[in-house]
C-alpha cells in the first residue's frame, strides 16, 4: 500500500465466504498486516473483538441468510470500548447497504461493495488505517487465552498457498 506503512497493523476480517477470507488474508499479509479472520460473527462476539483490538475490522453484513454482521456492528458501536475501532463494511447486499447507509455514515464506517478488486481493497484499507486513530488496547496472546485460541482460525502455512518451487524461492529471498 503506497504511502502508508501498514506493517504491524492488525486487521480482523469477518466474512462467511471462506475463499474471500483467504484471499483478503493473503493480500493483506503480503502488505505487512497481521490478519485474524473468522467466518461468523457468532464466534467473534464483542468481547473477542475487544480483546483482539484490531486497527481495522473488515465486516460482511450478511452471513448466510441472516444479517448477523449488522447485529455485531450495532453491538460494537454501542460499546464505548469498541466504538472507536474503524470498520470497513464489505458486502454484496446492495439493498441492505442502501437501507443502512445513514447509520453506517453516522458510525463512520467505510463501505466497500462486493465484488471489489485488489486496488479497491488496498485503498479502502489504507483509508481505514490512516483516516482514524488506531485502537491501542492491550495486546493479547492467543496461545494463553482460551477464548481467543478457540476463535482464531487454523490457517495453513503461507507455503501451502505457493506453487512448488515458489516456497524455496521466497524463503531464499527472506533468509528462511
Amino acid at each position: 500500500m503506497e504511502g502508508v506503512d501498514v506493517h504491524h497493523h492488525h486487521i480482523l476480517v469477518l466474512d462467511d465466504d471462506t475463499d474471500l477470507c483467504g484471499i483478503d488474508r493473503q493480500i493483506l499479509e503480503e502488505e505487512g498486516c497481521q490478519v485474524t479472520s473468522g467466518v461468523s460473527p457468532d464466534v467473534a462476539p464483542v468481547s473477542v473483538v475487544t480483546a483482539l483490538a484490531p486497527d481495522l475490522l473488515l465486516l460482511d453484513l450478511r452471513f448466510g441468510h441472516t444479517a448477523s454482521g449488522v447485529d455485531l456492528l450495532t453491538q460494537l458501536k454501542a460499546d464505548p470500548a469498541t466504538r472507536p475501532i474503524p470498520v470497513l463494511i464489505c458486502s454484496a447486499d446492495t439493498r441492505l447497504l442502501e437501507d443502512l447507509h445513514e447509520r453506517l455514515v453516522a458510525w463512520d464506517c467505510g463501505i466497500l461493495p462486493k465484488p471489489f478488486g485488489l486496488e479497491a481493497l488496498l485503498t479502502a484499507v489504507r483509508t481505514g488505517i490512516t483516516a482514524r486513530q488506531p485502537v491501542t488496547a492491550g495486546a493479547c496472546d492467543e496461545h494463553s487465552d482460551p477464548v481467543l485460541s478457540c476463535y482464531l482460525d487454523q490457517r495453513p502455512s503461507p507455503r501451502a498457498r505457493l506453487e512448488p518451487g515458489e516456497a524455496a524461492e521466497r524463503d531464499a529471498t527472506r533468509g528462511d
